[in-house]
């Protein structure tokens, strides 16, 4: 039996499945490029978006909490890197800020086409607490993503514009001092150089469950040191004018009132003093501008006592070379007397004369480099440390116009330091001033005209230490 023959198509019907098939594949298109979007578009999500007053979009991108405050950025891939098996890089920007912090990462955007653009109009982000107070932020910086490359800034606002080009992604950060505050989240405001408010989110931070409350000693306050009497009879607020960027703020300088004694008759047994403060949210500040929070009713006030050029000359606790002969100009005179102190390894290096002095040795510390910049008797210095693991060597460059002495130390505890005491003909005790960079101590000293040689003391001391609560003093909000 035969079969029948097969009946061709209608034309229309070979028009209906050629539109069928090509529809399926232009949606299967669509829905592609729809998934792996365009190159310049973030796979970050927002948490929070803001309308400014000139119409761009301002975006709460993320908030980091802690000590580790970090920013990961990819783009999506397109459909075209998509089918040549082209990945896209991840960027990361990193913040930094001294202890606990609230980092809060900023983008802003172009309404209706998504344009990055800049922060360079931001003056500064306020906390706002349960009060009503607002808190300056502080460590802010800016990330760009172009491309295959980023690059990054900080420092004091308002920040320069971007150079132009085509930016993929335009970040901002800043820190927030931790604080008590009731809900789940806190008000943030940001201001622009006008002084205007131009956005406002609630970011999302919870208080630390379970935070003791302090309370602060009465004045005058005494605690016992060993055989010492320390008396705190109040805590004083310097205020001070700077600038920061193009404004001029106040800002404070804490002075602990404290007297010492022993046996009841003031003492000058130590000659400098280490302050720091501390809040129960784990904020801690030295006497400068406390970045701490202010709403708390009492914080720790904490107090090194240090013996400095007080310390007492002890044996077991020092090295001493006398008749140390000053190096010529860019030269040194090599010492290397080596010993462990009070569990310390202390080592003077060499003596080193003015103008410019490199040291190259084995004692290798890591890879990296390291330096510091200030002035010494009316002349500049600059101290640099480069250390190189494949070659296992440090390389120590000095440069002043006055000598120094260079020493290593390692293996000091938090409450230990080391000492120099550098004295000329007749014991007189010379000015110096000392450096750390690195393992490397760098002292500069301040000889007689027509001085050879010098006597010198390598001592290392520990602190008495105090510690006092104390009612935040009522600064400027």
């Amino acid at each position: 039996m035969q079969k029948p023959a097969r009946r061709p198509l209608p034309p229309w019907a070979l028009v209906i499945g050629g539109t069928l098939v090509f529809s399926l594949a232009l949606a299967l298109a669509l829905g592609i490029l729809q998934f792996y979007g365009p190159v310049n578009r973030s796979a970050v999500r927002g948490l929070q978006e803001q309308t400014m007053p000139d119409g761009s979009v301002l975006v709460l991108e993320k908030v980091t909490v802690g000590t580790n405050h970090q920013f990961e950025w990819q783009p999506k891939q397109s459909f075209v890197d998509w089918l040549q098996r082209i990945g896209r890089p991840r960027h990361t920007a990193s913040a930094w800020a001294p202890g606990n912090a609230v980092v809060v990462w900023l983008s802003r955007r172009e309404a209706g086409t998504d344009k990055p653009l800049d922060f360079d109009w931001w003056q500064r982000s306020v906390a706002v607490d349960d009060s009503g107070h607002e808190f300056d932020d502080d460590n802010a910086g800016r990330n760009s993503f172009s491309g295959g490359s980023s690059s990054g800034l900080s420092g004091s606002r308002p920040f320069d514009p971007l150079s132009p080009g085509v930016y993929d992604l335009i970040v901002a950060h800043s820190a927030i001092v931790p604080f008590r505050h009731s809900g789940n989240s806190f008000k943030l405001r940001l201001y622009n150089t006008s002084g205007a408010v131009v956005a406002e989110f609630h970011v999302p931070h919870v208080s630390p469950a379970a935070l003791p409350v302090w309370k602060a000693d009465a004045f005058p306050a005494t605690k016992k040191i060993d055989d010492y009497d320390a008396t705190l009879t109040g805590l004083t607020a310097t205020p001070i004018e700077v600038t920061e960027g193009t404004r001029k703020v106040i800002r404070y300088s804490l002075n602990p009132e404290l007297a010492i004694t022993r046996e009841g008759r003031p003492t000058d047994d130590f000659g400098t003093r280490e302050v720091t403060f501390e809040d129960p949210l784990g904020n801690t500040s030295y006497s400068w501008n406390p970045r701490l929070s202010r709403d708390e009713p009492a914080w720790k006030l904490k107090i090194k006592l240090w013996p400095g050029d007080k310390v007492v000359p002890d044996p077991a606790h020092e090295i001493k070379v006398d008749h140390v002969a000053l190096a010529d100009p860019k030269n040194a005179n090599v010492i290397q007397a080596k010993r462990v102190l009070a569990g310390a390894a202390v080592e003077f290096v060499a003596a080193g004369g003015p103008e410019r002095v490199v040291y190259t040795d084995a004692a290798q510390v890591g890879s990296g480099q390291s330096s510091y910049a200030g002035a010494f008797a009316g002349e500049s210095f600059l101290v640099e440390v480069s250390s190189d693991r494949g070659k296992a060597t440090t390389t120590t460059t000095v440069n002043c116009k006055w000598p120094h002495l260079l020493a290593r130390v390692t293996g000091l505890d938090a409450d230990q330091r080391l000492a120099v005491r550098i004295s000329g003909e007749g014991g007189r005790a010379l000015a110096t001033q000392q450096i750390q960079v690195s393992d490397q101590t760098v002292i500069f000293f301040q000889p007689a005209a027509g001085e050879k040689a010098v006597d010198a003391e390598f001592i290392v001391e520990r602190a008495k230490k105090v510690e006092f609560y104390v009612e935040p003093p009522r600064l400027e909000k």
